[in-house]
């Protein structure tokens, strides 16, 4: 999960990217190669003026997560979650 490879975006129309929903204004942060595919469809725009306008009318950026990226986080939470579990019972 590099945030070298994110590229943040402006949303320019309601879109649904991996099943979850996004709205026009909104500065999100995607994969490099997810930026490129979603820009070229004409569903967000990577221009940093754009991103930096929706971010200066409130707009708070958030990061998408690819698939992998979702199951390697929860990967690690259920480790971290079974570590602490240890801890806690041999407390």
């Amino acid at each position: 999960m590099a945030k070298a490879n994110k590229v943040p975006a402006r949303v320019i129309v309601d879109t649904t990217v991996d099943g979850v929903a996004y709205k026009p204004n909104q500065a999100v942060t995607f994969s490099a190669g997810k930026a490129k595919a979603l820009e070229k469809a004409g569903q967000i725009d990577t221009d940093s003026d754009a991103v930096k306008y929706v971010i200066s009318q409130g707009a708070e950026l958030i990061e998408h997560l690819d698939p992998e990226e979702l199951e390697a986080a929860a990967k690690a939470a259920s480790t971290a979650e079974g570590g602490a579990g240890a801890t806690n019972q041999a407390e």
